[in-house]
């Protein structure tokens, strides 16, 4: 059952990363990417350590970027950039 749940919580970061994305394209262009990058360690790394959220997980980071990498993966490919 754990890997179940494992892979759950990659898919929700890797939709939040997404997300995060499609909403600062069309404001940011590429910096919406390092956006989503900052954002995705934030809250690893500093709301799950000082606030008793969540676990601090490097690999739901990644997940957060790679949703956001593939949102803007789809714009630079679709050419509306």
């Amino acid at each position: 059952m754990a890997p179940r749940i494992l892979a759950k919580d990659k898919l929700q970061h890797f939709v939040a990363g997404a997300v995060i994305a499609a909403v600062l394209y069309p404001l940011m262009n590429h910096f919406a990417l390092l956006v989503v990058l900052v954002v995705g360690f934030l809250k690893e790394y500093v709301v799950d350590v000082v606030f008793p959220w969540g676990t601090p997980d490097f690999w739901d980071a990644i997940a957060t970027v790679l949703g956001g990498l593939a949102v803007g993966l789809a714009v630079v490919l679709s050419g509306h950039l």
